[in-house]
């Protein structure tokens, strides 16, 4: 867990720290909520703090809400695959009482070892495994939100096969904490794959490896597909800086690995596989670096882009003109780079330069002074008026995390 003064080094706070609150239950909340929300104030609402370096600048912030004592595993049905926890349960914690059932949820967001569940939900970033195995939408199944003037409600359930009523759920996912305060959260569970194999393979254009993720994706099923390059923010063991890197990982039992590896080496001869420990420490390594690119104050910046994959590789040559030496990594199944790189101006250039083309570019993270007069989540295709719509029903008040997200939402 990051301590709220490191985790509010992210934003731009004038009078330094707000004061926190730390209730035990969310019963015991409601109270303090709706007095806030009666006076006008601005809430933060802290989990692991792990997921603050994500959004605008706050529109205001008064007092600090942290959920970190809410962390209870409150029902887990391994026979049915469904758990229910609370919104403060670290998510490393979780999956470790998951995989002791033989199971587990395919969610390692960025900085995974301070997230919690109820960040996971809020800012529905699924890391690597998204793109292959679903996001954050397709296995939540059922929520309870806390509401600005204190009242509790429910979406959802605590059976996968629930229909009835709207799927609110969805649209808490990934609201950056502007609609409600989530309380506990309900998952379908998938099987642990009782093993992984890595493999690594090395191009010598962008273009290339997002031709063969694509082949690869679609005959072999991998868990993931991540590109890399080692650069600015960004440095692996052994990865070069001159060529991309591809790494594979299969989860399955261990006859579908055999078959998949043959594939792969029939498909890909200069693939290179990990055994286990170059594998456990790969990944580690990937972890980390992730982790340090996304530290406030240090002078770094860090872009998702998104795009076809035909005009993904056009986008990323334009950037080797303008950024030389930039680090890289990112998810090749779902054409999306994370451009590593000292300052964050080129964003406007990039977003300029692609306007009204499929190309949709977020400043991911950045310290506070580089936000200054940047829109960081860019222009949209989501329909901006029903969202403020949507935000004056839930939360009229804007007490919720106000300003953080699309459209100062």
């Amino acid at each position: 867990m990051i301590p709220p003064a490191q985790a509010c080094r992210w934003l731009n706070l004038e009078g330094g720290v707000p004061p926190v609150h730390d209730p035990p239950d969310p019963e015991s909340c409601r109270g303090w909520i709706r007095e806030r929300d009666r006076a006008g104030d601005a809430v933060f609402i802290l989990g692991g703090g792990g997921q603050w370096f994500l959004g605008n600048e706050p529109e205001r912030a008064t007092h600090i809400l942290s959920v970190r004592r809410w962390d209870r595993i409150l029902d887990h049905s391994p026979g049915d695959l469904t758990v229910t926890v609370e919104a403060g349960c670290p998510l490393q914690r979780l999956q470790e009482t998951l995989s002791e059932a033989g199971q587990f949820l395919p969610f390692r967001p960025p900085n995974y070892p301070h997230a919690t569940v109820g960040g996971a939900v809020a800012t529905a970033l699924a890391g690597r495994y998204g793109p292959a195995m679903g996001g954050m939408r397709e296995f939540l199944i059922g929520i309870e939100i806390l509401h600005a003037d204190g009242r509790l409600s429910h979406a959802g359930g605590r059976v996968v096969k629930n229909v009835a009523g709207y799927d609110l759920c969805k649209l808490y996912a990934g609201s950056m904490g502007t609609l409600g305060i989530i309380t506990h959260a309900t998952f379908k569970v998938r099987p642990l794959p009782p093993a992984s194999r890595t493999g690594i393979l090395e191009f010598d254009h962008l273009s290339e490896l997002l031709e063969t993720a694509l082949s690869l994706r679609n005959r072999v099923e991998p868990a993931a597909l991540e590109l890399f390059r080692s650069g600015t923010g960004f440095r692996l063991p052994g990865a070069s800086s001159q060529r991309y890197g591809l790494a594979i990982e299969l989860r399955d039992s261990e006859g579908p690995i055999e078959w998949k590896s043959r594939e792969l080496r029939g498909r890909c001869p200069g693939i290179r596989f990990l055994d286990a420990a170059e594998a456990d420490s790969f990944w580690k390594a990937w972890d980390r670096e992730l982790c340090l690119a996304l530290e406030p104050d240090n002078g770094r910046a860090v872009a998702r882009i998104s795009a076809p994959a035909g005009l993904l590789a056009e986008v990323h040559r334009w950037l080797e003109r303008v950024l030389p030496g930039h680090g890289l990594s990112g998810h090749a199944a779902g054409s999306t780079l994370l451009v590593l790189a000292n300052g964050a101006g080129f964003l406007r250039d990039l977003r300029s330069r692609w306007k009204g083309q499929p190309v949709y570019a977020t400043l991911f993270k950045a310290d506070a002074p580089l936000k200054q007069g940047l829109d960081v989540w860019g222009p949209t295709t989501q329909p901006l008026p029903l969202m403020r719509r949507i935000k004056e029903r839930f939360d009229p008040r804007r007490t919720l995390n106000p300003g953080r997200f699309w459209g100062g939402i």
